[in-house]
């Protein structure tokens, strides 16, 4: 397998039973300790089989299939008896989840199997009712079916509930043997309709179906009913050798807004056929019970890499469509594409920005995201349309996670951020979000976006600052209320951190995923993450509810050019640190300390510095121990650095 991340097209999916004739020949294995080899074997063993002369784009797709055979081949046998012995794949308990809360955080599932890969959603006509699902593996046992359990609230997330539903194929005599990717919106009525990724068999032999499925609830996300239609798009895999047809991450968006198309909901997604891969999107009108058959394509037949989409919709009913494309596979991009009919066509994409992203952009190719499995470092952007009566109306915000834009600019990942104010003709200089840029070398990671109502955006993602090893996260917000153009202290919003490198213990790997979810609710932020804090490989879905209002610093202007802040000495510590920034010049300084929802907790500093070094000592004796941020302000510039106290 390459080791660029070129190949590396995609990205959750994880084979419970092979199938391939290709691996019939290899030897039984009957020992228990074999179900639990590393997946990632069979990487290593289908590529004997391939010839190294073949084309990228088949090289591509097949990699997109490889991420999902991931199990020992030498089981192959065994697993098929077993398989033959059972009539039905594993079932699951329909009972409610230990949902418990801790200050301002919220455990929603307390399932014993580890979640990851969360999305949500909330109602629009009643913000009390919620949904949220993430991808469910027992990486123990590989006859249970990879599911995507789905949790609803009626009552602002104080209490939650599990749906019995269960996202399986509909064909007879379906062998699960992958999935992931659920995906929730609700329409302007009320309805919920979710969305999921199976890979399956019908019955033990090929073709192997990857087929992106869809639901709909009427009723706030307990049940769900499917159209006689429910596949989005499918594609059948008859010889792992080439891989030419392909459907993947899937995203959906519903127009909610008084425009000429208010009902319709719309699916993006990569669908790959005959080798080339193409971001397309499908779209259900509000008088149909099910989705138009015919795909519009949104990207360009140039590129020879595309993926990884996202989708809104704009106050006119304008459909936005993001993803990630690349003419070579060794220089990467974000384009924007825009319909203005309803989803009929799109205009030309318009590229947004370059990217450099770890592992895959021939400038960053050495990197990665530590503790992540090499296959789970991905750019994650997300667009959000900003649909409020503020003067931002209308203006298109754009997230991801990179390392750079034309070149790499440091050691760890950021998350940047673009907004274009012409339905993206034209777009903003990228900027950092998080605050620690001074730092370098910490990950940032897996960001999710939300504009609220009044055009507050917020932006949530992991964050490794307070680790000085860069492994262990928590998962953090930032906001800005003037449209992008400053954001509020990066502040925690999980309690505890998680070791990365450990979370993937019973998931084989899997992790966390790839993805999260931040929701806006008047002046509450609402984040939705996989948390893995016990660091034994349980992960749960953990929410949050932030009251933006309270995170009322904001940065004002950009970084500082000719001042900064310096690292604490020692961090973390237990009584007091020492603390010191340095100016070019004599300049008035003021720094606070704040606390993780961002509130002032001490002003520290507030008079005339000289030219050279400022030190000062931080007494914190009186200071219960958590995460701190240091916030140093100087002439509409900033600085900040994250202190840990501990007792």
């Amino acid at each position: 397998m390459q080791d660029r991340g070129n190949t590396m097209a995609s990205h959750r999916y994880i084979l419970q039973i092979s199938m391939s004739p290709l691996l019939t020949t290899v030897a039984r294995i009957h020992t228990e300790s074999a179900m639990r080899i590393r997946i990632g074997l069979l990487l290593l063993l289908l590529p004997v089989c391939i010839a190294v002369t073949q084309a990228q784009h088949n090289e591509t797709l097949r990699e997109i299939v490889r991420e999902k055979l991931r199990i020992d081949p030498a089981l192959f046998e065994e697993l098929l008896q077993r398989a033959a012995q059972s009539t039905a794949q594993a079932t699951e308990s329909t009972a409610s989840p230990r949902a418990t809360k801790s200050g301002v955080e919220t455990v929603v599932s307390g399932d014993p199997l580890p979640e990851s890969e969360v999305h949500a959603a909330i109602n629009p006509l009643d913000p009390t009712n919620m949904v949220v699902s993430a991808m469910r593996l027992d990486g123990n046992n590989p006859m249970q079916a990879l599911l995507c359990p789905i949790y609803f609230t009626r009552d602002g997330g104080n209490t939650w509930k599990k749906s019995t539903f269960r996202n399986l194929p509909t064909r007879p005599g379906s062998l699960v043997a992958g999935g992931g990717d659920p995906v929730f919106v609700y329409d302007a009525n009320g309805t919920v309709y979710f969305s999921w990724i199976n890979l399956y068999l019908s019955g033990m032999t090929l073709p192997l179906y990857m087929s992106i499925f869809w639901a709909y609830s009427t009723d706030g996300g307990e049940n769900w009913l499917r159209a006689d239609n429910d596949v989005l798009a499918e594609a059948e895999i008859m010889d792992l050798t080439r891989v030419v047809d392909a459907a993947d991450k899937q995203w959906m968006a519903a127009d909610r807004t008084n425009s000429p198309y208010r009902g319709r909901v719309y699916a993006a997604y990569l669908h790959a056929v005959n080798e080339r891969m193409s971001i397309v999107l499908r779209r259900k009108l509000p008088q149909s019970l099910e989705f138009e058959i015919g795909e519009v394509r949104v990207s360009t037949p140039d590129l020879a890499f595309a993926q990884f989409t996202s989708i809104d919709v704009d106050a006119d009913g304008g459909v936005h469509v993001i993803y990630l494309g690349s003419v070579d596979q060794r220089q990467y991009a974000l384009y924007h594409a825009l319909s203005t009919d309803g989803g009929a066509s799109f205009a030309a994409p318009v590229k947004i920005t370059d990217v450099v992203i770890p592992k895959w952009s021939e400038q960053d190719s050495q990197g990665t995201i530590e503790g992540l499995d090499h296959n789970r470092v991905y750019p994650c952007p997300h667009v959000a349309l900003d649909r409020s009566s503020s003067s931002t109306r209308g203006r298109v915000h754009v997230v991801w996670s990179g390392t750079g834009i034309t070149e790499k600019r440091s050691s760890g990942a950021d998350i940047y951020h673009v907004w274009s104010d012409d339905r993206g003709a034209s777009w903003s200089q990228p900027r950092v979000v998080n605050d620690d840029t001074a730092l370098g070398n910490a990950d940032q990671f897996h960001p999710s976006m939300a504009v609220g109502d009044d055009g507050t955006l917020a932006v949530t993602w992991y964050d490794r600052r307070d680790d000085a090893a860069n492994m262990s996260a928590r998962y953090t917000i930032a906001v800005s209320r003037d449209g992008g153009a400053s954001f509020s202290p990066s502040t925690p919003v999980a309690a505890a951190a998680m070791d990365i490198a450990l979370a993937g213990q019973r998931n084989n790997e899997f992790s966390i995923g790839e993805y999260t979810q931040v929701l806006l609710s008047g002046s509450t932020a609402i984040p939705f993450w996989a948390d893995g804090r016990s660091n034994d490989g349980d992960i749960d879905v953990y929410s949050a509810r932030i009251d933006v209002n309270t995170l009322s610093v904001e940065r004002s202007g950009a970084l500082s050019a000719d001042f900064r802040l310096d690292a604490a000495q020692p961090n973390p510590f237990t009584e007091s640190t020492m603390l010191s920034f340095h100016s070019e010049r004599p300049r008035q300084f003021r720094l606070t300390l704040l606390d993780m929802l961002g509130r002032t907790v001490r002003e520290l500093y507030n008079e005339l510095a000289p030219a050279g070094e400022t030190r000062l000592r931080l007494d914190a004796r009186d200071l219960p121990s958590g995460s701190y941020t240091l916030l140093l302000l100087s002439d509409g510039a900033y600085a900040s650095r994250s202190v840990v106290l501990i007792r």
